[in-house]
Order: structure tokens, then C-alpha cells, then sequence
């Protein structure tokens, strides 16, 4: 069988075509790789954000007996503080 020969227009188009996908898909590539680090990036973020936040944070079964003190403040009509009672979460 003989080969038939491909007009230089149709091998230029045939070569601009393959040119433009391999840009686009170069383009996907990159960007799916982007994607990638920037999720990796904000959880590894968020969990250092967690840690240095949580030393400072009382332990669960501490918060079990925990009774803050109860305070109500008493304010006069121009909105001065009057008073203030409370009561020891302790008694």
C-alpha cells in the first residue's frame, strides 16, 4: 500500500491542534497540582492552629465539676451600675 502524502497545511493544522492540548493539558496538570498543595497546605494550617490552641484549653473532665460564680448587676434609669450580687459557685 502506498502512503499518500499529507499536504504541509493539513500537517501545520494537525501539529497547532496537538500544540493547543498539550498546553491545556499542561494547564489541567498544574492546576489540579495547585489545588492539591493548597488543600494539604489549609489542613496541615489548621491543625497546627488546633494545637497551639488547644494547650492552653482545661481538660474534659475538669469542666465536669466546673461552677462559675453567678453575678447579676443592678443598674439605675440613667445607667449607672447600682450593685452587683453574686454567689460563689463553690457553696
Amino acid at each position: 500500500m502506498i502512503a499518500r502524502r499529507k499536504a504541509t497545511t493539513q500537517i501545520l493544522k494537525k501539529r497547532a491542534r496537538r500544540e493547543k492540548w498539550r498546553f491545556v493539558s499542561w494547564m489541567v496538570r498544574w492546576s489540579v497540582r495547585a489545588i492539591l498543595f493548597l488543600m494539604i497546605s489549609g489542613v496541615l494550617a489548621m491543625v497546627g492552629v488546633y494545637f497551639y490552641l488547644s494547650d492552653d484549653l482545661p481538660k474534659i473532665s475538669s469542666l465536669k465539676d466546673y461552677r462559675p460564680p453567678v453575678i447579676t448587676t443592678v443598674y439605675s434609669d440613667d445607667n449607672r451600675k447600682i450593685a452587683e450580687f453574686y454567689k460563689n459557685g463553690e457553696s
